[in-house]
């Protein structure tokens, strides 16, 4: 199956995405993106998953 992966900032803000995601395993690079709360998606067929995450960077 393949997955869609979207990392938003914490006001709805799309940052980033990737689609066409196999496998486990799946990588965003946040290091130029603000510090604090942003929430990562990843939906599957119709299934949907919402993580709340910290980004430590600081710009």
């Amino acid at each position: 199956m393949r997955a869609i992966d979207t990392l938003f900032s914490r006001t709805g803000k799309t940052l980033m995405e990737q689609r066409n995601i196999s496998g486990n395993n799946f990588t965003f690079d946040t290091s130029k993106e603000a510090s604090g709360i942003c929430f990562l998606e990843i939906k599957q067929d119709r299934h949907v998953s919402r993580i709340k995450l910290v980004n430590p960077y600081v710009n």
